[in-house]
C-alpha cells in the first residue's frame, strides 16, 4: 500500500503531520490493529506469528517522480539516520524494522538487532512447521527459530551479502560491512552511488556510513572480499524482473489473465 501509488480514505486524510504520506500510514497501523484485536477476539493469537515488515527502505530518493504523480504531496517517507534509500545498497535500502507478535511462543518486549534477513523466513517457517528445506538446490536462508523464540541473541546469520539487480555490491559480518569496489549496476532512482573503491563501514559506530575506514583496515577488507568471493553462486542467474501475466477486468467485473 505505502508505495509509488499512495492515498488515504477520507476519514484519515490530512489528519496526521506527514502529510499524504503519513496519513496513509496511520490509516495501516489503524486496520494492523484491527486484525491484531480480531486475532485476540476469536482467541487464535498463541497460534499466529504475525510479521510486519517491509521488502525496502523508504523510496525518498524518487521524490522528482512521486511528487507530480501525487499532485505535489508528500508520497515518501525518510531513512532516518540511514544513508540512501530503495534499492539502494547503503543501509538505507535493504535495512528495515521488522515487529513480529506471537505470544507464548514468542518473547514480548524485546528488541534485536541480530542480523536477521527475509531471505531467512523459509528454513524458519519450516522448521516451526516440522519440515527440512529440500537439498537439492541452494537455499540462501537460515532457520532463525532459536532468535525468535528468545533461545539466543546472536541467531545463525553470520553474514550477509548485498546486491543491486544481479550484481554482488557487498558483504557484511558482524558490525563490518564491505562494499565492492567497481559497482557498476545501479536501479535509475538510486542517486548516492558512492566512490568507484572499496568502501568499509563499521556500522555500529556509524550506521549512517559517513567514514570509509577501508585504508586504516586492511585486514578487514581482505577477511570480507575472500567472503564475498566464496559466495556460492546458482548454476543460472534469473532476470531480476519477472514476467507477470496482464490481469484485466471484463464484463460484470469477472478478471481475465494473459500472457505478457
Amino acid at each position: 500500500m505505502i508505495h509509488s501509488i499512495v492515498g488515504a480514505s477520507a476519514e484519515f486524510r490530512r489528519k496526521s503531520k506527514g502529510g499524504l504520506y503519513g496519513d496513509a500510514v496511520e490509516e495501516l497501523d489503524f486496520h494492523t490493529g484491527r486484525l491484531l484485536d480480531a486475532l485476540d477476539e476469536m482467541g487464535l493469537s498463541k497460534n499466529t506469528l504475525v510479521i510486519f515488515l517491509s521488502d525496502n527502505g523508504t523510496w525518498s530518493n524518487n521524490r522528482d517522480r512521486l511528487g507530480p504523480r501525487h499532485k505535489g504531496e508528500i508520497a515518501w517517507g525518510s531513512s532516518g539516520p540511514l544513508r540512501e534509500a530503495k534499492g539502494s545498497t547503503y543501509e538505507g535500502g535493504p535495512r528495515v524494522p521488522c515487529v513480529m507478535r506471537w505470544p507464548g511462543n514468542m518473547p514480548a518486549n524485546r528488541v534485536s538487532d541480530a542480523l536477521f534477513a527475509s531471505l531467512d523466513f523459509l528454513p524458519t517457517f519450516g522448521k516451526l512447521a516440522g519440515f527440512e528445506p529440500p537439498r537439492d538446490r541452494l537455499i540462501d536462508g537460515v532457520d532463525q527459530t532459536d532468535l525468535l523464540r528468545g533461545r539466543s541473541e546472536r541467531g545463525a546469520r553470520d553474514h550477509f551479502y548485498y546486491f543491486s539487480k544481479n550484481e554482488m555490491h557487498g558483504v557484511r559480518q558482524g558490525k563490518w560491512k564491505l562494499l565492492l569496489p567497481h559497482r557498476k549496476v545501479f536501479y535509475d532512482y538510486v542517486k548516492d552511488r558512492g566512490t568507484n573503491e572499496a568502501e568499509l563501514y563499521q556500522l555500529e559506530s556509524d550506521i549512517g556510513e559517513t567514514h570509509n575506514v577501508a585504508r586504516e583496515n586492511p585486514e578487514v577488507v581482505a577477511r570480507l572480499s575472500t567472503l564475498a568471493q566464496s559466495f556460492q553462486w546458482p548454476e543460472k542467474l534469473f532476470e531480476t524482473y519477472s514476467s507477470f501475466p496482464k490481469v484485466s477486468a471484463g464484463p460484470e467485473g469477472k478478471v481475465s489473465l494473459s500472457s505478457p
